[in-house]
């Protein structure tokens, strides 16, 4: 029965390993300035063809004061993330557009999430990058994105909560099937030590301490009954290694990365 929940867990990850998309190699220096300059130069007539297309509520013009920045001229604020498929298509249109005012430098190709909606959608990232003008447009406040930390956290939180989920099948399997601690007997912590630092300001970071805490001291427990048994079989001691509390803290732990994580 451990083999086939071992090798069902291990399937699991096979299956997602070959469905989850390659990301694309990122463009040369060469053809990224290409892209570049090619979508910051169309010329006015091709935007004067489109016109307004098919878009029936258009933008309207602000009424009263303009918002600017120190230096007089109307600053342009974009918040997106990088892992987030819109957000990848919004940035090609808000670069066609202000490319017609100004220049950017340090612009670097990049894609979107390869575990979302509309995988590895090509794009731009702002994080670095500058923009120019002595048109219209100041300083562009778009570096306020919330970019690749997010996706990071994301990522950590699903693994990690993978991983919470594992311990909480291998404990229900101990109270309910079999109570013997054979092969390896300690429960499972790599995926928490890697992505620990990543999710050190999210919400559920203090939940998952807890939860690892408790995993610890019962692998603590563990290995020393198994090391005065001399390699022999022990038993869980259901009651004396406190499963109750370490099945509380981890599924805590996991509901709570569950709240931003599928």
């Amino acid at each position: 029965m451990v083999v086939a929940i071992a090798l069902v867990v291990a399937a699991f990850f096979v299956v997602r390993w070959y469905t989850t998309p390659v990301p694309p190699k990122p463009l040369t220096q060469d053809t990224t300035a290409a892209v570049i300059s090619q979508i910051t130069g169309l010329p006015a007539s091709e935007f004067n063809a489109v016109g307004q297309g098919t878009a029936n509520n258009l933008i309207k013009p602000v009424k009263g004061t303009a918002l600017t920045g120190a230096t007089g001229k109307p600053e342009v604020l974009y918040i997106g993330a990088e892992y987030c498929p819109y957000c990848a298509a919004e940035r090609w249109a808000l670069i066609v557009a202000l490319g017609r005012f100004g220049t950017f430098s340090g612009l670097q190709t990049t894609t979107s999430s390869s575990t979302d909606i509309y995988p590895n959608t090509p794009t731009f990232t702002f994080r670095g990058a500058t923009y120019t003008s002595d048109f219209a447009v100041g300083l562009v406040g778009f570096v306020l994105e919330i970019i690749q930390r997010l996706f990071t956290r994301r990522s950590a939180g699903r693994l990690v909560r993978w991983e919470l989920e594992s311990i909480l099948i291998r404990i229900r399997r101990l109270r309910d099937v079999h109570q013997a601690l054979t092969g390896d007997f300690l429960l499972p912590t790599d995926e928490w030590a890697r992505q620990r630092a990543a999710l050190v300001h999210s919400r559920s970071f203090d939940k998952v301490v807890t939860a690892y805490r408790e995993v610890d001291r019962v692998n603590d427990q563990w290995a020393w009954r198994k090391d005065m048994a001399k390699g022999g079989l022990i038993a869980v001691n259901l009651e004396g290694d406190g499963l109750d509390e370490l099945e509380a803290a981890v599924k805590d732990a996991s509901d709570s990365l569950g709240a931003f994580v599928p």
